[in-house]
């Protein structure tokens, strides 16, 4: 893509970043191709340690690679516009790390320019985070207190109208039985008390009639004595009883 001169190594670097697309998974392109940008170290082997990221970042050459790949794959795996956006910030990360192999103190200056201008951003994101969820947890709780509080409650009003309900039903079956029970005792007295009476009653009125049945045997004998005693027979037979 550019041709830029080493000062200090009379070699002329190529930095072209080849883009080659490779879908593992059947994407929607119908070349298996993936996009590369190792460097070409083909002009740095004179040992100078200037030439190329690899040859001053070997790890982040590495990561790099992983990361690309990371991205390669999720990128053959998703939709069409999700393809365009990774392709998108793919280049991006290769124009990124053109300008870093090209200027490499500016764009290490500028990079932590941003981190450090994000830095605010991020504290201040994680307090308002940290401050919504503290809130939003307290509501929740609260929330949830209120809930319970209401569910006690009116699970108590409820239980106690229930408990009114059955115990009221349980009592009045009891006092229904109770009371048919005694009613039914209360009439078998009654007629025991009834009977009772009728049958002293009953010997009663016997006794009053022998007694005057008693009355009129010795009546009707008493008279009988005296008419005897009248009669002239009854006079002799009584003086020949005295005399004798």
């Amino acid at each position: 893509m550019t041709q830029q001169v080493d000062p200090r190594n009379p070699a002329v670097h190529d930095q072209t970043a080849g883009f080659e697309f490779q879908s593992h998974s059947g994407g929607p392109g119908g070349n298996n191709t993936i996009f590369s940008s190792a460097p070409d170290n083909s002009n740095n082997s004179g040992g100078n340690g200037d030439g190329s990221l690899g040859d001053r970042w070997p790890s982040l050459l590495k990561a790099r690679q992983v990361v690309l790949a990371f991205i390669l794959e999720t990128a053959s795996r998703s939709k069409p516009a999700q393809e365009k956006v990774h392709i998108v910030i793919l280049q991006a990360w290769h124009l990124y790390l053109a300008y870093a192999r090209a200027y490499p103190l500016a764009t290490a200056f500028l990079s932590c320019l941003v981190v450090l201008s994000a830095v605010p951003i991020l504290i201040f994101a994680s307090i308002t985070g940290a401050s919504l969820g503290l809130l939003v947890g307290t509501a929740a709780v609260i929330v949830i207190i209120i809930q319970s509080i209401v569910l006690s409650i009116a699970g108590a009003i409820l239980l106690f109208v229930l408990g009114s309900i059955v115990i009221l039903t349980v009592f009045t079956f009891f006092w229904l039985t109770l009371g048919y029970f005694t009613f039914q005792f209360v009439g078998n007295v009654y007629e025991s008390f009834k009977e009772q009476r009728l049958r002293h009653a009953q010997e009663e009125r016997k006794k009053e009639q022998r007694k005057r049945e008693e009355e009129d045997v010795h009546e009707w004998e008493r008279e009988n004595r005296e008419d005897k005693e009248d009669t002239p027979f009854a006079a002799a037979g009584a003086t020949r009883e005295k005399e004798l």
